[in-house]
């Protein structure tokens, strides 16, 4: 797991990773796999060896055991369809019954242990994955994350994620 450090930018936090050692490696790819990287680093004015990267490091942090960690890949659209077809009170029943299942197991097979700082590095990791746009703001050791999701209000709130992760408070 790469850890982060915080630096101070105009009264927010925003996460850096930490330097580490790195190693040179030679890929043979697919000319037309290598012009689509070309083509997105370009786009995200960044080198396609840190495209390349960056890829690698969200396949390692999530995308390697996210299934085996129960997530799967659903539409945005029948999300919101089956959340607005169930009673408030059952979305919430629905999410604590699976926070008390689930959330250590999956915490602890994505990061190999379970505590305050693995469980914020999933979390930010999963905002991350979902294409969301965020932000994430520490004041002392009070962790604030503002998500948009554009998904309407849902009883899905502050409550559900301490629910999710007890080690939050």
């Amino acid at each position: 797991m790469e850890k982060e450090r915080e630096i101070k930018h105009m009264g927010q936090y925003q996460h850096q990773p930490h330097e580490h050692q790195s190693e040179s490696i030679t890929l043979r790819l697919d000319s037309i796999i290598l012009n689509k990287l070309q083509r997105e680093a370009e786009r995200k004015d960044t080198s396609v060896n840190a495209l390349v990267s960056h890829i690698i490091r969200r396949h390692i942090d999530w995308h390697s055991n996210a299934a085996k960690a129960g997530f799967v890949t659903v539409r945005r659209g029948l999300l919101i369809d089956l959340i607005n077809r169930l009673p408030d009170k059952e979305i919430s029943s629905i999410a604590e019954y699976i926070a008390k299942k689930e959330t250590k197991d999956f915490v602890l097979l994505l990061r190999n242990e379970y505590n305050i700082e693995s469980a914020l590095d999933v979390i930010e990791t999963w905002i991350k994955i979902s294409g969301h746009p965020y932000r994430h703001e520490v004041n002392y050791t009070r962790h604030s994350y503002v998500i948009q999701h554009d998904m309407a209000t849902s009883p899905l709130g502050p409550n559900t994620v301490k629910r999710t992760f007890p080690l939050i408070t």
